[in-house]
């Protein structure tokens, strides 16, 4: 009798999507280009916005001074944009990731100031499973401001898990990582 041998099934993972630098960037042309995703890149593990903060301008259209995020990965790294040590902060907008909660639209408001566009707005939303989707408060200002629906948006496509754009010594643009579901 002839035994026929059957080689082992080999399991192989699936292949990882990675996620992508959105093109867009709104706001400004000014400011040296930051991107946060090149921070974490290596480590194979996922990075996540868990929270969002900004520091404001004293006036009602003012730029927006700083903008501060809370990664995680591995524990919280906190990193922030803009130089100017000067703006009121706003209270942290968390993202709950360990409930599942991921950050998916920004919505920005932008103005000229001395003569340099400027972001002086964001409002931010974030998928909670079960749920509606829920929405940060304006975070800045929007009086003497531009909202174009001009939005930086994951829904549909994954979630926003790094931002880029370019700050000097107030925040100039924004762009989004989007990680795709899966990935």
């Amino acid at each position: 009798m002839t035994e026929i041998h059957t080689p082992p099934k080999i399991h192989t993972p699936p292949k990882r999507i990675m996620p992508y630098k959105k093109p867009d960037l709104v706001g400004g042309v000014n400011g040296d280009e930051f991107d946060d995703y090149s921070a974490f890149t290596g480590s194979g593990v996922d990075v996540n916005i868990s929270s969002v903060q900004v520091a404001h301008g004293g006036t009602s259209n003012g730029t927006l001074d700083r903008l501060y995020v809370t990664y995680e990965q591995l524990g919280p790294h906190l990193v922030w944009h803009g130089d100017s040590s000067g703006g009121t902060k706003s209270d942290p907008w968390t993202i709950n990731i360990l409930r599942g909660e991921r950050l998916v639209r920004i919505e920005v408001w932008h103005h000229v100031f001395s003569g340099i566009r400027e972001l002086n707005g964001l409002r931010f939303t974030k998928s909670v499973p079960n749920k509606p989707d829920a929405t940060s408060p304006i975070l800045g200002a929007t009086t003497d401001s531009t909202y174009d629906g001009k939005t930086l948006d994951a829904r549909g496509n994954g979630t926003i898990c790094c931002l880029w754009g370019k700050s000097g010594l107030f925040i100039d643009a924004l762009g989004i990582w989007i990680r795709p579901p899966g990935g």
